[in-house]
């Protein structure tokens, strides 16, 4: 699949602003430190920054302030890993992070957020690798949108993390040959809750 069939409207803009940020010379990925919040103004309400921290954080540098207010709380400077995901899920997550860095792709993740037969909410998360002038460290820049079946839209606080109820996540090919969503897949089936 393109990346334009994978992603949401919001996703392709979210990639097609991460190809426009600067590059330094010979390296494939964008640094943060190169990244001016103009080249992501037109999305930044709806995007988020974690940073790893080994061995094992994933620590907010920026919420914007949808992804706020869904998540009904402001969370920079913690452990996205240990404030907003279930342990059982965490080695799961932190191995996908580290499989769209290392390989240089995008992944988009849908998550089902309320039981069937209530309020039914999906959210969809769409990120990409960054570099970081930082030893060891690298980050991720992403969206977050929240859909919800209910003819009354209701995003305020709703974002369950916890969740167990995720869906194989989509590989997004950003031209550097990643492999397939199924390689990438089998690579993370060990770890699945």
């Amino acid at each position: 699949m393109t990346p334009d069939q994978q992603l949401t409207p919001k996703g392709v803009q979210l990639m097609e602003h991460w190809h426009d940020l600067p590059r330094r010379d010979g390296e494939r990925l964008p640094f943060w430190q190169d990244v001016s919040a103009s080249a992501l103004l037109p999305i930044m309400d709806r995007a988020w920054i974690l940073e790893y921290v080994a061995p094992d954080q994933m620590i907010v540098k920026y919420m914007g302030s949808r992804v706020v207010t869904f998540a009904g709380q402001d969370t920079t400077g913690q452990d996205f890993v240990r404030t907003r995901i279930a342990p059982e899920n965490r080695p799961y997550m932190l191995a996908l992070y580290r499989i769209v860095y290392d390989t240089a792709c995008g992944a988009r993740l849908t998550r089902l957020l309320t039981r069937s037969g209530q309020n039914n909410k999906i959210m969809t998360t769409t990120f990409f690798p960054l570099n970081s002038t930082s030893e060891g460290s690298w980050m991720l820049l992403g969206m977050s949108e929240i859909e919800t079946t209910s003819a009354v839209p209701d995003t305020a606080g709703q974002a369950d993390f916890f969740s167990s109820q995720l869906r194989e996540p989509q590989f997004v090919d950003l031209g550097f040959g990643t492999p397939s969503d199924t390689a990438l897949a089998e690579r993370l089936s060990p770890l699945r809750p």
